[in-house]
């Protein structure tokens, strides 16, 4: 059993008895890809909407990070029946919902466009507020916490 930590723009792959972890998610999300028949799941810790063509940190940016990831289930026996989660997109300065610079939001939005075109089921998300989460993902029991100082933690 191990504990994998996700820092900014990082990744990693579980199996059964490993957690991953994302901490200090505001703006950031937290990105698990689960898979639904093996006890094996990944882990992104996102910073940005778009790589704009970069391609030296895929899992900083959500327009490649699922990909990303599904190419590192499947080095590593994924079933490829992929469901995924996940937590994050904070609004951390007091910006307009429209404003470019409300990153968390354009976070969750790109996350979700590139899961629909992976053809990946968002099962649950806690998205938005103005307040940071820490992540964690037990592959064996295949249970997602977020937590938040002062909210405390919940399973999604």
């Amino acid at each position: 059993m191990a504990e994998y930590f996700c820092g900014m723009g990082e990744w990693a792959v579980g199996q059964a008895g490993d957690i991953l972890c994302a901490r200090g998610l505001g703006s950031c999300i937290g990105l698990v890809l689960i898979d639904n028949k093996k006890r094996i799941a990944a882990m992104a810790h996102v910073m940005l909407p778009s790589s704009n063509g970069r391609s030296d940190m895929p899992t900083k940016y959500a327009d490649s990070a699922v990909t990303f990831l599904l190419e590192q289930l499947r080095k590593n026996g994924s079933s490829m029946d992929i469901s995924s989660k996940m937590a994050g997109g904070a609004k951390m300065f007091n910006v307009s919902e429209s404003s470019l610079l409300d990153i968390g939001r354009r976070n969750a939005e790109a996350l979700e466009n590139s899961l629909r075109e992976a053809g990946i089921i968002l099962v649950s998300k806690d998205v938005g507020g103005s307040f940071a989460r820490t992540v964690t993902f037990d592959v064996m029991k295949r249970r997602f916490l977020v937590k938040t100082i002062g909210r405390g933690e919940v399973e999604i």
